[in-house]
Parts: C-alpha cells; structure tokens; sequence
C-alpha cells in the first residue's frame, strides 16, 4: 500500500508541477509540492509505526483514510468534479474489501462518494473553484458522471469485499487443513521411527523411501552421516541390498531370514523379516515396506530369559536346602578346628587342614548361594554415577600392585535412578572377576571401566561398533586377561559352574540377576589371549 501510494503520487504531482505551474501559478505549485510531502511523509511515519509493533490493523485503516484525503487533494487540484481522478478511490476501497473483507470495503465505497459528492455539490453552488477549470459541464453531465462513478465504487467494493471474504475463508481452512497434515505427519513419522522392529520403506525402482532408527542400528548405519539412499546401501551392505531387489521383483514374503555382512565390520547381521508391497488406490505397485528385526538380540533375549526363569526355579527349591547344608558344614568345621587342637601324626594333619579348606569352600558356595537367592527388591533413589563408579574403583584401587583398574567417565555427572547398593554390588564382582581371570593366568594387565553415555557410539569386542539407545547408559568393563574359551562362554551365567578351584560359579548369575532388578541387561564377549568385554545396558530418565 506504502508503495503504490508514493507511486500515485511521483506519477501525478512531479509531471503536474512541472507542467502545469504556468497554470496554476506559484500558489497552486507549492499547494501540489505540498500534497507530495505530506504524502511520502506520512507514508515513511506509517512505516516505522510498523516497526515500532503498533497494530497492523489501526495501520492498515489509518494509510486507508490517508489515501482517501490525498486523493481528495488530487481531484481538487485536477478540475473537482469533472476531474478523471475520482478512479483512484478504486484502490483504497480494494485494500479495505482484502483487509477487513465486505463491511470495509463498503464504509469506504461509501467515504469515496461523500467526498465526490461533495465536488459535485460545492462546485455547482459556486462554493469552491479547482485549481484547473475545464470546459463547463451540464448539471445533467456532472450528475450522470457522480452517478456512474458512485455505481462502481460499490460494484468494486462489493465484488473486492465478497472475494476477500471467500479467499480468507479458503485460506483459513487450507491452513487448518495443512496443520492437520502436519501435525498427523508428525505423529506418523514419530511412531515410525520410535517402533522397536526395524522398518525400511523402497520406491518402485528400489531407492529409499524412510528407514528408521531401529533399522539403521541393526544394519550398522547409525553413525553414517547423511540420508541414507540406495547407493549407500550398494556400497555398505551389498548382500542386503542385492537380496532387497530380489523381494521387491518378486512376490510378498512372511517370516524368512536372511545373513549378510555389517558394513566396516569383520561380523554377520542375521535378521528375519517379512515383506508388503505399497499400492496405490487402482492396485499399482508403488514400492515395498520391509519390517525386520535382530535375530542374534531376540536369541539373546529368549536365552537370557530362559537362564532367569531356570534361577528362579532353582532358588525356589535351593533356598532351604543351602540353610540345610549350612549347619552341618559348621559343625563338621568345628569338630576339624577340635581336632587340629589334639596332637596329631603329620597326615593327620594333613586331613583335618583338607577338611578345614574344603569347608570353607562349601561355606562359601552356600554364602554366595543365598545371596543369589535372597537378593533384595531394588530401592531405587537418585544417585550420582560418578560417585558410584569412584567407590568401586577406590575399593580395588590398592589391593593389587599387578592389575591396574582404571575409570573412564565423561567429564559432566549423570543422575541415575537406580539402587547404589545393589549396582555397586554388581560393579564390584565383575571387577573382582576381571581382577581374578588375570592373577589366575600370572600375568599382570588392567581393568577399565567405561561409561558410555545415551547416543554416544562404543566398541563392541569382536563385532565392530554399536550407539547406546537415547535412554540407555551403557557400562563397560574390559580387561585384557586370558579370555574366555568359546565352550565356556556360553555357560559362563549357569549356577555353579566355574572354571577356577576357587570359585563359587554364582558371581555372574548374580551380577546379571541384579542387572535384571535394576532394568537393565548385561552382554559378554570375549577373545582368548585378547581378554574379556563385559557390557552392561541400564535405563536412564
């Protein structure tokens, strides 16, 4: 509106002033300079009230009435009524029907009469004279003319105000419908990319459509930068890929599995998947959605819970049994104490030491045992994890010059809410473990513990990288002892079972028992000669 104004104007007034001041004379020049800088005046005030934050509709009227009075001006100083002037009232009635719709368009219809009548009026009793006269006029002239002009002020202001009026209707409801759209969208893509099964979407010619977190972290691209396309997928995981084209040229599948290699990474993916293909509303193929998941985590998961349901059953029967054996391994353990005490021959000796040892050994194993057996629920509170993990390091931090344990943690404290006691507990005893496998083994080496915070990507032993979940904190305690062989790895969790004389074999069912009360999950991988990475997953709010 600004511009068009002082457009009106330089067109009007500066070609008037130099053409017409012969005319009109001196006065009548600096009458026209006069209206022109009032106008741009006015015009760059508006501009910085707008500026300023005053209300854009008391600005819109405002400019409107501002328009109304210089194009008055205009038609007084270019022959009043007979003046062809009257057509710029056009353009304020059309901004009033576009802003303030048929009510604003007709008040002002309305104004631009009065004024014209006006004209019309005074000049035919002689009560004003324009500054150019031209060649009289008719009373019936000058009347057919306000009449025609009037006419078309209000069809313009009715046909500008009736269009703003449906525009602003159209454009309130394509504004409501594209929020809609917008906010199902977003829903739609947060429930995508938030499902645990991994979901990849193609295109008909086998380009990506959407892959979501899950499907980017079981195929190893999580921590590829940028969109994820079919070239990429070519090149990072070229079976995947080449098995993807199969399906998508071929018919619809249902509770298959596949292996294909990760990409940069010496290991195998195995997923089961099944396949829909996308169809429009005439049955034309679009493309195909394929919904997968990790086999090698659901295995883990179905073994993890099998070991808790066979502990379960078994401390169900073994808790009173472990009561049962207590008493007479401490009065057999008396009794040797009695006897060490008499004086004995060198192999009696001997004996009653063997019988001293070995039921300490049993008093162990069935100490351990309850403790497996009577863990307590969790009594979660807020904790700082740098104050946890401090505490377990400075527990083993002089007990053994041989095998270092060291702490790796993220400058900025992480709030847990978890039970201290019982994640100290399991901290400790995998640290013991770690501490024992090496002293075991003669060798001297070290423990790191290592918090991985959520989001943050970690190295997995053996099987490349992975990326903690967005509320997972992940915790890893490596050492570089002797490792774990293949056939006792996956028997490492069994009650009882151990591979040292010393051993009770319940410090792991424990550990992952405790892991299991607190909400979390614990993995193991280890390498002989190369030492053992033992993971632990825990929830963070």
């Amino acid at each position: 509106m600004t511009g068009i104004r002082v457009g009106v104007l330089l067109t009007v007034l500066v070609p008037g002033i130099v053409l017409l001041h012969t005319v009109v004379g001196p006065s009548g020049t600096a009458f026209m300079a006069s209206i022109l800088a009032v106008g741009i005046l006015f015009s760059v005030l508006l501009l910085l009230l707008s500026r300023a934050g005053v209300s854009t509709r008391e600005l819109i009227w405002a400019e409107i009435f501002l328009d109304l009075v210089l194009i008055t001006f205009l038609i007084h100083i270019t022959g009043g009524s007979s003046s062809d002037m009257p057509l710029l009232f056009l353009l304020p009635i059309v901004y009033a029907g576009y802003f303030d719709e048929l009510k604003g368009s007709l008040f002002v219809a309305l104004l631009s009469t009065l004024l014209l009548g006006f004209f019309t009026v005074a000049e035919s009793n002689g009560w004003i004279q324009p500054f150019i006269t031209y060649r009289p006029s008719l009373i019936g002239d000058v009347t057919l003319k306000f009449y025609l002009y009037a006419l078309l002020f209000f069809t313009v202001g009715v046909a500008s105000g009736y269009a703003a009026s449906v525009y602003h209707r159209t454009e309130a409801a394509l504004t409501r419908t594209r929020r809609a759209l917008n906010r199902a969208r977003i829903s739609l893509e947060t429930v995508v990319e938030n499902m645990t099964s991994a979901l990849l979407a193609v295109d008909e010619s086998g380009e990506v459509l959407f892959l979501n977190r899950s499907a980017k972290r079981i195929l190893g691209l999580d921590s590829y930068q940028g969109k994820i396309t079919a070239d990429v997928l070519r090149a990072e995981l070229p079976e995947f890929y080449e098995k993807l084209q199969q399906l998508l040229h071929s018919h619809p599948v249902k509770r298959e599995s596949m292996e294909c290699a990760a990409p940069n990474q010496n290991r195998r993916i195995e997923i089961g998947f099944n396949t829909t293909f996308l169809r429009d509303a005439w049955g034309n193929k679009l493309g195909m959605i394929m919904v997968f998941q990790d086999l090698a985590r659901i295995r883990e998961a179905e073994r993890n819970q099998r070991t808790l349901d066979r502990l379960a059953a078994i401390g169900e029967f073994s808790a009173n049994l472990a009561h049962e054996i207590r008493t007479p391994v401490t009065a057999i353990k008396g009794a040797a104490d009695l006897l060490a005490e008499e004086g004995l021959n060198q192999d009696q000796r001997t004996l009653v030491s063997l019988i001293r040892r070995e039921s300490d050994r049993l008093n162990r194993i069935v100490t351990d045992f309850l403790k497996f057996t009577k863990l307590p629920p969790a009594q979660k509170t807020k904790v700082s994890l740098h104050q946890v993990l401090h505490d377990v390091v400075e527990r083993f931090r002089s007990t053994n010059r041989r095998v270092q344990v060291r702490l790796t943690v993220p400058p900025e404290d992480l709030t847990l809410e978890t039970d201290p006691t019982l994640l100290f507990q399991a901290l400790s005893n995998l640290v013991q473990n770690a501490i024992q496998a090496i002293e075991h083994a003669q060798l001297t080496g070290e423990v790191r513990i290592t918090a991985v915070y959520p989001g943050k990507e970690f190295s997995v032993l053996g099987n490349g990288r992975d990326t903690a979940d967005d509320h997972t904190l992940v915790l890893l305690i490596e050492d570089n002892g002797p490792g774990i062989p293949s056939q006792d790895l996956e028997r490492i969790f069994d009650p009882f079972y151990t591979t040292r004389p010393s051993g009770s074999g319940m410090g792991l069912p424990l550990v992952k028992k405790i892991l299991h009360r607190l909400g979390g999950r614990m993995e193991i991988y280890s390498r002989e000669r190369e030492g053992t990475q033992v993971i632990l997953y825990l929830p963070v709010s």
